[in-house]
């Protein structure tokens, strides 16, 4: 049996949070002078996150499985899945709890740019753009038939395992020169054209003299070290370069398990207890990234 499934969903007014009171906000939405130093919006105020309802989304996903039971008299089933998707949206979190969500102070906590939001339009933090599943059950053939003995104590044995394998998740690279706030930060603008966004295996830098160091994606340094805003020599608010790369532009090592296990069934009745063990699961599992 085959089948081919399609899923496709929009979403609007999705739970948002901005920074409605950065320092130097004064000056870039009020027209405050820089001479009397950064000023917020409200100085009568720190950081004020607003929660409202401005994000947005998009989800398109494509399924296409196959089930195939006792393959040519074998006693092996088969199930298989492979999922395509691509999850959009402006902001996947409100809170610390993403990577690229402020936690650990890595990137912004909100939008990039609270009256742009679909500056920030990209990859959602947990994109995973392919999946593959097989899950094969094997019920072994021998032993059927014949003497109860036989049967009980080497028949009935059953293998089944299922092996997961996927693409990683998607990352933004920031560019921290000439923050304010190191609250809402610039991506990356690169100098020269970025002609990899997969991180690869990790590579030694120096065995000997940096045994400890490793390279896995080498990414071109920024176009300008400059301040984005001249006037102000802070580059929080912009104006962006529209070189800028986009939010989740990088993609992550993908990830791949293999789980397997042996059981066994038997009818023995109660004095044939002592082949209890022979009745247990045995189970065996193996991680690997890929």
């Amino acid at each position: 049996m085959a089948q081919a499934t399609y899923s496709g969903a929009h979403s609007i007014h999705l739970y948002d949070v901005e920074n409605i009171n950065l320092l130097g906000g004064g000056q870039v939405y009020l027209g405050d002078s820089p001479s009397i130093g950064f000023n917020r919006p409200n100085d009568q105020y720190s950081n004020i996150n607003m929660r409202g309802s401005m994000g947005s989304g998009s989800y398109q996903s494509l399924l296409l499985g196959i089930q195939a039971q006792n393959i040519h008299s074998t006693g092996l089933d088969l199930v298989a899945n492979y999922t395509w998707s691509h999850s959009l949206d402006d902001l996947s979190s409100t809170f610390g709890d993403s990577l690229q969500g402020g936690s650990g102070y890595v990137g912004s906590l909100g939008y990039t740019d609270l009256l742009h939001p679909k500056l920030d339009w990209g990859s959602s933090d947990y994109d995973i753009r392919q999946r593959l599943t097989v899950s094969p059950i094997w019920a072994m053939p021998w032993y059927k038939t014949g003497s109860v003995i036989g049967k009980e104590l080497l028949g009935g044995w059953t293998i089944s395992g299922i092996a997961t394998v996927r693409t990683g998740t998607p990352f933004s690279v920031f560019d921290y020169d000439n923050e304010l706030n190191y609250y809402t930060v610039p991506r990356l603008t690169p100098a020269t054209p970025i002609t990899n966004y997969k991180v690869g295996q990790p590579q030694a830098i120096d065995p000997i003299v940096s045994p400890n160091q490793f390279n896995s994606l080498t990414i071109p340094g920024p176009a300008s070290y400059a301040p984005l805003n001249s006037t102000l020599g802070i580059s929080d608010f912009g104006p962006f370069p529209a070189a800028m790369t986009h939010r989740n532009d990088f993609r992550g090592l993908g990830h791949g398990t293999w789980t397997w296990q042996w059981t066994r069934s038997s009818r023995l009745p109660q004095p044939w207890a002592w082949s209890s063990a022979l009745r247990d699961s045995t189970s065996s599992t193996i991680t690997t990234t890929t």
